[in-house]
């Protein structure tokens, strides 16, 4: 017998309550665009080659990175901060104060988090310059100047960002050669 999961959880009452509509509105959404393993496969795939690529890449400031390898390097950027900042925040005693530190007020993370530990202070500035070269490359791949990267963190962060994403998720100015 074929059950559908939508068709068994359809009306089903949870704690006297209808089914939770964000649960099935995810769940149809995964049924419509039929997910399989080959394409969760190519994606851990695609997620992890960046990742690497992105890392392999760690001085190079020359050459342009394409706009899916960006935003997977990215993407590993944002999961490793937090599983760092979980490890630091849990396990770990809280060393900073960041609000305390100079120009305190301009970090973003301290907006976040008020005190970290070690692993997230050395995390950052590990991070920033794989960061700031993959950035200088996916700008340099739609056509601007490498010097606008400095807007991750120059004049006021965050205010740069709204400036500078629109250039990242613009399409290539042209083909990009690989050079792996």
């Amino acid at each position: 017998m074929d059950w559908r999961i939508d068709e068994l959880l359809a009306g089903v009452p949870i704690n006297g309550k209808a089914v939770i509509y964000f649960d099935m509105l995810v769940w149809r959404w995964f049924v419509n665009h039929r997910w399989s393993c080959s394409m969760i496969g190519s994606f851990l795939k695609r997620f992890g080659s960046a990742s690497l690529k992105g890392l392999r890449l760690y001085f190079d400031f020359s050459g342009r990175t394409s706009k899916a390898d960006f935003w997977f390097f990215l993407l590993f950027f944002i999961v490793a901060y937090v599983f760092i900042w979980l490890i630091d925040h849990y396990f770990l005693v809280q060393m900073v104060v960041l609000k305390e530190l100079p120009f305190g007020n301009l970090l973003p993370g301290g907006y976040v988090d008020e005190q970290v530990g070690l692993l997230v202070l050395a995390y950052r500035p590990v991070m920033m310059i794989p960061t700031m070269s993959a950035t200088v490359r996916r700008l340099r791949d739609v056509g601007k100047s490498g010097w606008w990267s400095l807007l991750w963190v120059l004049p006021v962060p965050v205010v740069g960002w709204f400036w500078l994403i629109p250039w990242l998720v613009a399409d290539s100015k042209g083909p990009i050669e690989e050079t792996d």
